[in-house]
């Protein structure tokens, strides 16, 4: 398996926002906002990969709000466990 040092990996774990901040597409109403919530299996799975090609830094939003995500905390408590950033 490859592995690679010193990447980032942005995850959306949310398909929305409640905010409408004209310097972003999703506000911009250019992306869509079906405030679809990533599965947490799903999410524990692209961890475990992304820390086995050596992955160190998640980023858990790109055009999304994640603190609308109930399970937020659980999210950075499981990549922490891998000492990703």
């Amino acid at each position: 398996m490859t592995k690679i040092k010193n990447n980032i990996l942005e995850i959306d774990i949310i398909d929305g926002c409640n905010a409408k901040c004209v310097c972003c597409p999703r506000g911009l109403g250019l992306l869509g906002n079906s405030m679809t919530k990533m599965d947490y299996e799903l999410y524990k799975k692209v961890i475990d990969k992304a820390y086995n090609i050596g992955i160190n830094e998640i980023v858990l939003f790109s055009w999304s709000e994640p603190f609308l995500h109930p399970q937020l905390f659980d999210f950075c408590k499981y990549a922490k466990q891998y000492h990703m950033k």
